[in-house]
């Protein structure tokens, strides 16, 4: 609410580092507790409908498509990569990436491996799939390792929450406020503003939570269900980063269209295979695959047939003298102002 974007990088890093410690620390006390033999031997002997020793799991197949499709959209249409990227110079923003996605995929790895595989092949016994980590982590170490998750979870929230603080307000400051509210706004109004909507923001996202916990909808649910409502946008967005011929209107209608035919199809596939329209059936993977996969064919089909229909091409070029700061623009209307006056004068 204070920092903005600086802040926002801070927070990043140090939780990060935080979260990396936690990890060390369970996986080091679950490798000397139980020993890496002892779990190989316990998912060697599962059932062989819960058998974890195969890259021959369709329903992992499926699952690693709804996942692709997911975050392609949580990371394409996330405004905080963009600010990022935007923010940073190119060289520094093309390294940054490829490391820190491949930090990034250490973590969810590590838990995985550590934390659920492990379980599994202690056979420790569990409520739900949500709950398999947190009991883990109780099993490995008692009430520390309850509390270290807990500060682990922290640390994951927090920091992607702070950098959704900072992109969702500045989207909401310069898109709608600036733009069609108060276009003469000073630096220290739009500052204003931008606190009120930081703090807004962030009460909408805790009575959010509050309100799917209450519906029952677990974070499971939500992973599985996000590419439905967000990754419509992932192709008309690719194709303006690297088309020439991609059209406004093609890339509106797509994202638009593509998200009601998501799910419209996620919906009608949960009714024609269970017969009913609940949270559990919405929750089963096939509906969640046919709707994952319905918002890219239909984004995709729409985006690419009207900019082919059309005539229109779009010149990258001019690019490069929009991307100014708030500042700079507003020194450069000041400039031009002066200028004018003298030449009424002249005259």
């Amino acid at each position: 609410m204070i920092g903005g974007l600086k802040a926002s990088f801070i927070a990043d890093y140090l939780h990060t580092v935080i979260l990396f410690i936690v990890l060390a620390i369970f996986g080091v006390a679950v490798y000397y507790k139980f020993g890496i033999t002892n779990i190989y031997e316990g998912l060697r002997h599962l059932p062989e409908s819960k058998q974890m020793l195969t890259m021959a799991s369709v329903p992992g197949l499926l699952f690693g498509i709804i996942n692709i499709v997911g975050n392609f959209g949580t990371v394409f249409v996330d405004q905080a990569y963009w600010q990022r990227a935007i923010a940073s110079t190119d060289k520094a923003a093309s390294k940054a990436y490829l490391y820190g996605g491949l930090a990034w995929f250490s973590i969810p790895f590590a838990i995985a491996t550590i934390l659920g595989v492990s379980a599994a092949g202690l056979g420790i016994a569990v409520s739900s799939p949500d709950s398999v980590a947190p009991v883990m982590a109780s099993h490995v170490l008692g009430t520390a390792g309850s509390l270290l998750f807990i500060i682990m979870l922290f640390m994951a929230v927090t920091s992607a929450g702070s950098a959704e603080l900072t992109a969702v307000t500045n989207i909401i400051v310069t898109d709608i406020y600036r733009h069609s509210i108060h276009p003469t706004a000073s630096s220290e109004k739009l500052l204003k503003v931008s606190r009120f909507i930081t703090l807004g923001f962030g009460l909408a996202m805790g009575l959010l939570s509050i309100l799917l916990f209450y519906l029952g909808i677990s974070l499971g649910f939500v992973y599985m269900a996000m590419g439905i409502f967000v990754s419509a946008a992932v192709i008309p967005i690719t194709l303006g980063l690297t088309w020439k011929r991609a059209t406004n209107k093609g890339a509106f209608y797509g994202t638009l269209l593509g998200m009601i035919g998501g799910v419209f199809v996620w919906v009608s596939s949960a009714y024609i295979l269970t017969g009913h329209v609940n949270i559990e059936s919405l929750g089963q993977l096939y509906p969640m695959l046919f709707g994952n996969l319905a918002v890219f064919i239909v984004s995709g089909i729409i985006s690419i047939s009207h900019s082919l229909l059309s005539s229109e091409e779009f010149d990258f070029e001019s690019l490069k003298e929009k991307f100014k700061s708030f500042d700079e623009e507003k020194g450069q209307d000041q400039g031009q102002a002066t200028e004018e006056e003298l030449v009424w004068k002249i005259n």
